[in-house]
């Protein structure tokens, strides 16, 4: 116990090297030699008006068999220098993961995402969407796929080719006004077995390599400069 002016002090130590100390201006030291071992019948309360710096040169474990309420006025940074993983419902009950962000969400990852989703999955999108894809797109899917535009157009562009099969069932184009097919070169139109064309009341059917008018409308053919009619 020193109790000089301006020096005030207090120490205790023992022999080992463990000792706590109070200094004159209220700061206070603790050193703990071996471990250390801290038990708490009741609940406990801290109160630190400054900042607290923690190094830990070990493994760092908590249990916590009730909640874990952690809140943050200021900014949350986290900074992993190796690997992280999460496991939500590893009890027997399991569990979900809830997310709320009222701002803007980003995260860029330099290697690959891989991801596995047990049931369905539902995302509503109140603005746009755009991606960019450096590479191929492929979509696998083993029911029904459907597009819809229920205010706009649906566009379709590809620098080569594009090609649309149904392997057992019908391919079905409809306009609700014009139907346009343009070809830059030449088109060709071939059924295995017969087609049937119907422009208002006129119907043209072709069977085979013969096509036959089936009314008695007329036909008009415009093209040129020569209009070959079985060579």
């Amino acid at each position: 116990i020193d109790d000089t002016p301006g020096g005030e002090r207090l120490h205790r130590e023992h022999k080992a090297g463990t000792f706590e100390e109070w200094h004159p201006t209220g700061d206070k030291v603790v050193k703990v030699v071996g471990s250390n071992y801290e038990i708490i019948a009741g609940s406990s309360n801290v109160l630190i008006s400054g900042d607290v710096n923690v190094t830990i040169e070990g493994t760092k474990k908590e249990l916590i068999k009730g909640d874990y309420i952690l809140e943050v006025e200021g900014d949350y940074t986290r900074k992993i220098h190796e690997n992280e993983r999460v496991k939500i419902g590893a009890g027997q009950k399991g569990g979900n993961l809830e997310s709320e962000i009222k701002g803007n969400y980003s995260y860029n990852i330099n290697g690959a995402v891989k991801g596995r989703v047990g049931k369905d999955q539902d995302v509503t999108i109140f603005g746009n969407e755009q991606r960019t894809i450096e590479g191929y797109f492929r979509h696998s899917v083993t029911d029904a796929i459907t597009q819809k535009s229920t205010t706009s157009s649906i566009s379709w562009e590809a620098f080569t080719d594009i090609s649309q099969t149904s392997v057992t069932g019908i391919t079905s184009m409809k306009a609700g006004d014009k139907l346009n097919m343009k070809s830059a070169l030449a088109m060709t139109i071939h059924t295995e077995t017969s087609m049937l064309e119907t422009v208002g009341t006129t119907k043209v059917s072709t069977t085979g390599s013969t096509w036959n008018h089936t009314s008695g409308a007329d036909i008009t053919i415009v093209g040129g400069p020569n209009i070959h009619l079985n060579p």
